[in-house]
């Protein structure tokens, strides 16, 4: 069921669906409920064998903003949502997770932000985390605001959560490249924001606009380790493309995420290879601020220190 109206939408909302059981009627009916009502919701079925698709169908049987896409099997995340971007008809494009919910005003203040902000490419906003019954966990993540900061987040993590994110159409319809990579099935987020931030201008709204559901099902716990060396392989392209030539060969950039980022079992090595990993860790540090021409003697407040500076020397 893929029905189109004469009117192009203000904005595009990707959601790829698989097998979310309950939760997806909460993420459709926080898409309804969006104060901007000028979008259309592209819900990229990926095969669902739960009764996602008939119910995408009931939905979109009700509200004509809603299309539904089938794809007869399971394609993974990364070819859902570029089903999604190809589809798409608005002159903006948020995505959103078959999980997550967003807040009311979340389309309405991304847009106009966008519109305040010509120079931006795309914006993201702070999200905050819940379980499945919508219990608050943890503190909220509030991305970096200054331009440095997320090009450096992005070298090592993924800055951004895939639900905060709205990005201008034209970008992607002139730049074909600008997908989501299928051979990165847990962590093509990551790959796309890292791409995202070297090619365009990305700003931030500090504020929660979405709840990002964890519960224990997700594919974060249950794939864990491939998420890890998937990650270390964006990290590793998007150092190559900030610092070409770069000396961090694939396995370093692995030792170092693993120690930066306090990943299960990474200390666990000897005080030799932590010593390594950190070293690893401030060369790019220090590589990353000559090319930005950054005075080495002063503090640079825009970009997060270390999370640990016991063992640069």
């Amino acid at each position: 069921m893929d029905r189109q109206s004469d009117h192009d939408p203000l904005v595009s909302v990707v959601t790829p669906v698989f097998n979310p059981g309950s939760l997806l009627s909460r993420t459709v009916e926080s898409l309804l409920a969006q104060t901007l009502s000028d979008f259309e919701l592209i819900a990229v079925d990926d095969g669902s064998t739960d009764g996602s698709r008939e119910a995408l169908q009931a939905f979109a049987a009700r509200d004509p903003r809603i299309r539904v896409i089938l794809h007869p099997e399971n394609r993974r995340t990364p070819t859902a949502r570029n089903t999604g971007i190809e589809a798409a008809r608005g002159e903006f494009v948020a995505f959103q997770n078959h999980d997550d919910h967003a807040e009311p005003e979340r389309l309405e203040r991304q847009v106009a932000f966008l519109r305040r902000h010509p120079h931006h490419d795309a914006v993201a906003s702070a999200v905050d985390f819940a379980d499945p019954a919508g219990r608050l966990i943890g503190q909220p993540a509030v991305p970096g605001g200054h331009p440095l900061d997320l090009r450096w987040t992005a070298l090592v993590e993924n800055p951004f959560h895939p639900s905060s994110v709205m990005v201008r159409a034209s970008l992607l319809r002139n730049d074909p490249s600008l997908r989501f990579d299928p051979s990165l099935t847990h962590r093509s987020d990551y790959g796309f924001h890292a791409q995202l931030i070297s090619i365009a201008s990305v700003g931030v709204i500090p504020d929660v606009l979405v709840h990002y559901v964890l519960h224990p099902e997700s594919i974060s716990r249950r794939h864990a380790e491939s998420m890890h060396r998937q990650s270390d392989i964006v990290s590793h392209r998007a150092i190559q493309r900030e610092l070409p030539g770069h000396a961090l060969s694939p396995e370093q950039v692995a030792e170092m995420r693993a120690i930066v980022l306090h990943l299960p079992g990474a200390f666990a090595r000897d005080l030799t290879a932590t010593k390594r990993a950190w070293s690893h860790y401030w060369n790019l540090y220090d590589a990353f601020r000559a090319r930005h021409g950054m005075d080495a003697t002063k503090a640079v407040p825009s970009i997060r220190e270390p999370r640990q500076a016991t063992l640069r020397s």
